[in-house]
């Protein structure tokens, strides 16, 4: 009985959260549903031919696939970062820790352009979106031992600082030795306009929306993973969640720009979204356009790229009950990295025993001496509520 209410609790905050994000976007939804299915599979081979997108299901590379993946993904520069303190997190009574953990708020020119021109003026159009913008969270005094960090990303509709700050276990990442970096994802939170009402434009209808997106998302990373490198860091990683997790694992498949990554409940295919969403129509309709919708994404799909990272140091986690982005999103993940997953009781949003995630996390990282062990055993010994 008590397992059945939960199961039903679990289910109807992942149907409240679809139903949200639904209208959110029914005008544009409306718009691509409006399509024939001959219009819809024409955009889709029109976008997968534009974008060149290489199936690189094989190692080595060939040389004109590493050229696509030079193209379509440029190197990162230094970014000329302007930090600005922002303020603290206050020392935590329970834990008697001695030292606030200091927050810095980081922006850098983007640096982006966009390849596909039916796009490129509707997406240079949003002003606040061309600048990155980070949250940096240290240890006010930090100790001289080594110190990784980790790029945090977010999901869909995320980005709101408080939001975030409180999601995530900040103190309990900082504890183990990590620096953590909040990133905002492209069009999201400070990366939003007040004048632009509704959804973030990314995800969108239009692939080429989607995966120009996906390309600055993985550009402004590799940015900041530079950065905190030459600012000290030993490791960096990167995890996110949903969407996130999504990108980093994108991040992952595209250069040795990180050392980790950790994609929670992570959406794996944008095709396999939308069939789940009962968009792709049935029979043969369904299986044609899920193909041809996974070939448009093919560029920038984990799933059809390499990981760039020893398979060692990923970790996927799904939850066993997730109505948004199914633990079936993350298996296929972790089969094509061939990488480690952890099930977490519970759905999309409320999932149980999430403390598991920053112990297996942290685990991994001492393993593979990208985290100093000292300050990952002390972490342990203190507990580690979030």
């Amino acid at each position: 009985m008590r397992q059945g209410l939960i199961r039903a609790a679990v289910g109807a905050v992942d149907k409240a959260l679809l139903l949200a994000m639904r209208a959110r976007t029914a005008s544009e939804r409306a718009h691509h549903e409006a399509l024939s299915v001959a219009d819809r599979l024409a955009l889709f081979d029109a976008v997968a031919a534009e974008y060149r997108a290489p199936m690189t299901h094989h190692a080595p590379e060939h040389e004109s696939e590493a050229f696509d993946r030079q193209w379509l993904f440029p190197q990162p520069r230094l970014a000329c970062m302007e930090a600005r303190e922002v303020g603290s997190l206050p020392r935590s009574a329970e834990r008697a820790e001695t030292n606030a953990i200091c927050i810095q708020e980081l922006s850098w020119d983007s640096a982006f352009c966009p390849i596909s021109m039916h796009v490129a003026s509707k997406y240079g159009s949003r002003v606040d979106n061309r600048m990155a913008r980070a949250r940096l969270f240290t240890p006010e005094r930090p100790t001289p031992s080594s110190r990784a960090a980790v790029i945090v990303l977010h999901g869909y509709m995320g980005g709101q600082w408080l939001v975030e700050q409180s999601q995530w276990p900040i103190r309990r990442l900082v504890r183990a030795g990590l620096d953590v970096a909040l990133c905002v994802l492209p069009f999201h939170g400070v990366r939003g306009e007040s004048a632009h009402r509704g959804a973030p434009p990314f995800p969108s209808a239009d692939p080429r929306m989607t995966i120009e997106a996906c390309r600055q998302t993985v550009s402004d990373v590799r940015s900041l993973a530079t950065w905190l490198r030459a600012r000290g860091a030993v490791s960096v990683g990167v995890m996110g969640l949903s969407l996130g997790g999504y990108l980093a694992a994108l991040v992952a498949t595209v250069a040795r720009d990180v050392d980790f990554v950790c994609p929670i409940v992570p959406l794996a295919s944008f095709a396999a979204f939308a069939d789940e969403q009962g968009r792709l129509g049935q029979g043969v309709e369904r299986s044609v356009q899920i193909a041809s919708m996974e070939r448009a994404y093919a560029s920038v799909s984990p799933l059809m790229r390499p990981l760039q990272i020893n398979p060692k140091r990923a970790l996927v986690v799904v939850a066993d009950q997730d109505l948004i982005t199914p633990a079936s999103h993350g298996k296929r993940m972790a089969e094509r990295f061939r990488c480690a997953m952890l099930t977490l009781p519970g759905g999309h949003v409320l999932a149980w025993e999430r403390e598991n995630i920053w112990h297996h996390l942290i685990a991994m990282l001492e393993r593979e001496q990208l985290l100093d062990p000292a300050l990952a055993r002390l972490s342990s010994a203190r507990g580690a509520p979030p």
